[in-house]
């Protein structure tokens, strides 16, 4: 498969950088902090300095909006082309709860018909390149505990503190 070109776009937010990716006016990653190389954005070349493309500055809008404290509906068109069938079930299934609300890896387990499956949904969940667009920080583990976020726990609490209107701060 050739190798794309993606515009580097980094974001400062209340809870640290994200760096977006975006290839002609489609999302192809967001990574937390900034840039570095990993599986997100394998095989796709980086072209920093750029000015930030439409794609780019319409979710940058979203993304502050949604930073503060706005539940937002993400429209910008994501890649989801390199990802497999069930990884993207299942960031479909995180995408349907709801702004402020959680659910376990179980019930997502269970919710695409297989409740032994928990383990490969946080995988999948673990794989997911676009943190907050599809809200991977919405599941938790089945006792309510936080678990595995890319972005380390201290984003996976903020995003939720954000989320159910407590704006607590890390």
């Amino acid at each position: 498969m050739p190798s794309s070109t993606s515009i580097q776009t980094v974001l400062r937010t209340p809870f640290g950088d994200l760096t977006l990716f975006c290839e002609q006016e489609t999302l192809t990653a967001i990574q937390f902090g900034p840039y570095r190389r990993d599986r997100a954005v394998q095989g796709i070349r980086v072209e920093r300095g750029a000015p930030p493309t439409r794609a780019a500055r319409a979710l940058i809008d979203d993304l502050t909006r949604y930073f503060s404290g706005i539940p937002t509906d993400f429209s910008t068109p994501l890649d989801l082309s390199r990802h497999t069938d069930f990884q993207r079930a299942v960031w479909k299934a995180i995408q349907a709860i709801p702004y402020g609300r959680t659910t376990t890896y179980g019930q997502l387990a269970a919710d695409l018909g297989d409740r032994n499956a928990a383990r490969a949904v946080g995988a999948a969940l673990g794989q997911n390149p676009f943190p907050i667009l599809i809200p991977c920080h919405r599941a938790v583990g089945s006792d309510g505990s936080l678990t595995g976020f890319g972005g380390g726990l201290e984003w996976k609490r903020a995003l939720l503190s954000l989320e159910s209107g407590q704006r607590e701060m890390f």
